[in-house]
């Protein structure tokens, strides 16, 4: 078996509250926040899954699953962190997009979205059919020598090889 050249996390947000009028700035709900502590948890367990670049939806819900993973994470190490608005209710033709400015260096990346979008990319990227509950996470690995945009673009070539769901 080749070598794993790239690892992607898909990471659904953990579960918002409905306390706000609008969608995009709805908060993590107090369960919500337990899911993101401890799917944080369940990736700095997972070595050589570290991400080292962390691509994170602008919706308030997204940004406070990804405070909470990294705080659990800044215990050993802090990665680099890009929000964007495109990731709003998008899936695989968002991270496509992304992945054109995503540098060869890095090669463990967490992607924080949301659903339908982000099932619907596992299944485009990998061919399995996973539905993300709030805060489960996917964990995808390529083996080809491909950037990452091309890697991305290569449909059905990622390996699906694990699934992460918040334990408590």
């Amino acid at each position: 078996m080749d070598r794993i050249k790239k690892r992607v996390i898909l990471l659904r947000h953990a579960e918002s509250s409905f306390s706000s009028s609008s969608d995009f700035m709805r908060p993590l709900s107090e369960i919500g926040k337990i899911q993101a502590k401890s799917v944080g948890e369940s990736i700095l367990s997972k070595n050589e899954w570290k991400p080292d670049l962390v691509i994170v939806s602008e919706a308030l819900r997204t940004r406070e699953t990804w405070s909470l993973i990294s705080k659990t994470l800044s215990i050993q190490y802090s990665p680099k962190l890009l929000i964007t608005k495109t990731f709003y209710h998008r899936g695989w033709e968002e991270i496509v997009y992304q992945g054109g400015f995503i540098e060869e260096q890095y090669k463990n990346i967490l992607l924080i979205g949301h659903n339908p979008g982000w099932s619907n990319a596992i299944s485009t990227l990998s061919k399995a059919d996973i539905f993300l509950e709030p805060a489960w996470a996917a964990l995808l690995s390529y083996n080809k020598n491909l950037n990452w945009q091309n890697a991305l673009l290569d449909r059905g070539s990622w390996n699906f090889e694990e699934l992460f769901s918040p334990k408590f």
